[in-house]
Parts: C-alpha cells; structure tokens; sequence
C-alpha cells in the first residue's frame, strides 16, 4: 500500500469515526437533557418554587453556564468550552449539595 492509499484510508476512517461519535454525543445530549427536565419537574411542585427554593435558584444558575458551554462546543470553541464546564461542575456541585423542595 502506498503512503497515499493510507493517507486517504485514514482519513476517510477518521471521518466515520467522527460522525459516529458525533451521533452518539447528540444522542447522549438529548437524553441528559430530558433527563435533567423529567428530574426537575419532579422535584418541583409548581414553576414558581424554581425561582422561591435555595434549590431553583441554584438550579436556575447553572442552566446559563450549560447553555454556553453547548454553544462552545457547537462552534468548536474547546478553551471556553473547558472553562464554561468548570463553571457548570462548581455551580452542580452547589445543586446536590441542596435538598430538593419536595
């Protein structure tokens, strides 16, 4: 096989690879965020304890920073990416230290 033959085998196995684990990464983002809204409407008797409850708020300002963090990586920001991510474990970290209002 010439160095070419396997540049060009390497390359088109790489962008498989990336469009699968892209795939997967939609998928896994879909489920975590349906999970994450189930979660929330279970905890909460009514919207208003969102904004009411030490829980809602902290919960409230960690969705910002997660939002941003999808933005970064959609535009394949990874050094913003990285540092909205540490944002958002220091702010979860807040949320399961709290008891939910129900």
């Amino acid at each position: 096989m010439s160095l070419g033959a396997a540049y060009f085998f390497l390359n088109a196995a790489w962008g498989e690879a990336q469009k699968t684990s892209t795939r997967r990464s939609s998928s896994s983002l879909g489920l975590l965020v349906v999970s994450g809204a189930a979660l929330a409407l279970l905890h909460f008797t009514s919207p208003v304890e969102m904004l009411t409850t030490a829980y809602g708020v902290s919960l409230a300002i960690k969705l910002p920073p997660v939002a941003i963090a999808l933005f970064f990586a959609w535009r394949a920001r990874h050094r913003w990416e990285l540092a909205t991510l540490l944002v958002v474990i220091a702010a979860a970290s807040v949320v399961v230290s709290l008891p939910p209002p129900r």
